[in-house]
């Protein structure tokens, strides 16, 4: 794991479900794969947009139009992000 992700994720632990993700994407890599085929790309060295909110933490992204995937902190309010409210 980077040490850039570990700063992005500060005191909050890293999901297992993200950190299954990365290595998800290391597997298919090997084998000359990515789950980039399907647009979805895992964050391993967070470098977010100007418009990127500045308590996300990325996780993944698109590939195209600033499309990206994170955790909203409410500025480290939450206290666990799996515990975290989703709305659509």
């Amino acid at each position: 794991m980077s040490d850039d992700l570990k700063v992005a994720y500060g005191n909050y632990l890293i999901p297992k479900e993200i950190l299954q993700l990365i290595q998800l994407e290391r597997n298919l890599t090997k084998e000359n794969l990515s789950i980039d085929m399907i647009g979805f790309r895992p964050v391993t060295e967070p470098s977010p947009y100007s418009i990127t909110p500045p308590d996300l933490i990325l996780f993944a992204e698109s590939g195209g139009g600033g499309i990206h995937f994170g955790f909203l902190t409410d500025f480290h309010k939450t206290t666990d992000l799996m515990k975290m409210r989703f709305t659509y």
